[in-house]
């Protein structure tokens, strides 16, 4: 359905071809896709839009289409800041700017698709999963040896 909206062309098959895995800034990232991913997770991740609005999601799959590289992304939507936790303690106005710049919470579902340009993609996050919400911190790139 994607590419009948913004292509003209009636050869899907070449021209979107998809990847499991992308290596972006020296980072391998991988995709849900991909079968050899085992316990990696890196195919969570923080990235932006076109508004630099902060999302996290999980990396469907790569493609490319017309010279350009994308990854479908299942995105998570922000529950709640992560110091509203402890916004009774005595310390929420001191510690809340620095722990909501490294820790998020977001819905236990994704709940949409995003399209998006891989150079906005920005970290591969460590995932937390609760019942009812998950907590998402992002990691600086490391060399990854796949």
């Amino acid at each position: 359905p994607w590419h009948k909206r913004v292509c003209d062309c009636n050869q899907t098959a070449t021209c979107i071809i998809i990847y499991h895995r992308c290596v972006i800034k020296n980072q391998t990232y991988h995709s849900l896709s991909y079968p050899k991913r085992q316990s990696t997770n890196s195919y969570f991740v923080k990235y932006t839009n076109d508004r630099r609005d902060t999302l996290f999601g999980a990396i469907e799959l790569f493609f490319t289409y017309k010279n350009s590289t994308l990854a479908l992304i299942n995105n998570y939507p922000n529950e709640h800041l992560f110091s509203d936790v402890f916004a009774s303690s005595s310390y929420h106005s001191s510690l809340s700017k620095y722990i909501n710049t490294y820790f998020y919470l977001l819905q236990a579902k994704p709940s949409s698709f995003h399209y998006v340009p891989i150079h906005k993609i920005l970290n591969i996050c460590v995932v937390f999963e609760k019942d009812d919400f998950i907590i998402v911190t992002p990691i600086s790139p490391v060399y990854e040896h796949d």
